[in-house]
């Protein structure tokens, strides 16, 4: 009734939310969920990399759990959370955002997620603009 899973996967992202600073990005997205029938907490990141060798990091969790259906079906497992980017580097270094993700189960080996939320680059202080120590 306890199962611990780990999973590591790689892909290329093709579209994002509106924006194309992701577009062709690998991806490589680890998660972990902790499940006590059927139910539990997942958490995991994602590591968006560029061709040019730029990174963001995006860090998830959220839960999955049974749904009852009202047709007699068996319970579908649903994943729902939140997201958040965390830190990046080269055209990535200015990016912030978050969002929510939702999904289910559709066999007993796969998943369709639908992410959510906003990708926004920041403005970047000049060193004209930058406070300096001690102000």
């Amino acid at each position: 009734d306890h199962v611990m899973v780990h999973s590591s996967e790689r892909g290329t992202q093709l579209e994002f939310i509106g924006s194309d600073l992701l577009k062709d990005c690998s991806l490589l997205r680890t998660s972990t969920c902790d499940l006590v029938r059927g139910r539990g907490n997942c958490f995991g990141y994602h590591i968006f990399e560029s061709s040019d060798g730029d990174r963001l990091l995006a860090k998830f969790s959220g839960v999955l759990l049974p749904e009852s259906s009202s047709d007699k079906k068996p319970p579908e497992a649903v994943i729902r959370g939140t997201w958040i980017y965390v830190k990046g580097s080269g055209k990535f270094a200015n990016v912030k955002g978050g969002g929510s993700y939702r999904g289910r189960y559709i066999s007993t080996t796969e998943y369709a997620l639908e992410w959510s939320g906003e990708l926004v680059r920041a403005a970047q202080n000049s060193p004209a603009n930058a406070s300096k120590e001690g102000d």
